[in-house]
């Protein structure tokens, strides 16, 4: 389904090609050689406090902070008679729950997912039920991993405890990569109707190539794909090479097998709950 929203045809293509990452890699060395540092930089540099925070409505407002604040225990970092913001203990991360207003529409239940990953969950579970919390899921023995455990709040938003996973050791990426998945990595190509940032390049007489596509993202501003066969060992004293950059290279997923594999156990419909059937723990 396409959204209904505008969308420049590079970022779909973007995002197909991350997808095809994931089909075409079968372990962690191919993995690693496809994968690309994203086009363009990180740009948000965060402010003073919370450093995100996504929201939702409800209609029974008083049921949904109950629960969060005096059932599940969650700290409250702000709070009013139509609007709490819950966090962890170590301010990890933050969300927030608005009670609705005349002429306003509730967030339906089915449309978000709070997922929160654990080291003890076993245990979670049970201190929540002795907490008379009402499970939709539990682990069962001999389900590859990883766990889930599943509840609902009072509004009925699916609350996922996830157990943490056995992950998979670090592996050294292969020095060539596919030309394929390089070459979508260059605009070329792309509607003419955007401009784009290289296009800026031509006042320097550079002309394009189209059998070197990573070259235009060695650009002093761009992210550069490093080969690590070539270098190795990642000594202190070269990392001042990219003077021009500010923010650190994000960490390369590790290729994700039992999670693909489990996320399309639930898109199947594992975890789908008529709604008829919803039961929160209000």
């Amino acid at each position: 389904m396409v959204t209904q929203y505008r969308v420049d045809p590079r970022v779909r293509a973007y995002g197909k090609a991350r997808i095809e990452v994931t089909r075409r890699a079968h372990d962690e060395r191919e993995w690693q050689s496809l994968w690309h540092e994203p086009r363009y930089p990180f740009p948000f540099t965060w402010g003073n406090g919370w450093k995100q925070c996504m929201q939702y409505t409800v209609e029974d407002y008083a049921a949904e902070i109950g629960f969060f604040i005096d059932v599940l225990g969650f700290p409250v970092s702000a709070f009013s008679p139509n609007y709490a913001q819950f966090t962890s203990p170590d301010q990890a991360f933050f969300f927030g729950v608005a009670a609705t207003h005349e002429g306003a529409q509730i967030t339906p239940p089915d449309s978000l997912s709070i997922q929160f990953m654990l080291n003890n969950l076993e245990s979670t579970i049970q201190q929540l039920e002795q907490r008379w919390v009402v499970f939709e899921r539990k682990p069962q023995a001999g389900v590859i991993s990883p766990a889930i455990a599943v509840l609902r709040s009072p509004h009925g938003v699916s609350i996922e405890l996830w157990g943490t996973p056995q992950m998979q050791p670090a592996v050294q990426p292969e020095a060539s990569q596919s030309a394929e998945v390089a070459d979508f990595w260059s605009d070329e190509g792309a509607d003419d109707g955007f401009d784009l940032e290289e296009e800026v390049n031509d006042e320097k007489n550079l002309e394009p190539k189209e059998t070197d596509d990573l070259e235009e993202d060695n650009e002093p501003e761009e992210p550069v794909y490093v080969d690590d066969e070539e270098t190795p060992e990642i000594d202190p004293p070269a990392q001042p090479a990219n003077t021009t950059k500010e923010v650190p290279p994000l960490p390369r997923p590790t290729f994700p097998t039992a999670i693909v594999r489990r996320t399309e156990d639930l898109i199947r419909g594992g975890l789908r709950i008529p709604s008829s059937r919803l039961r929160g723990n209000g």
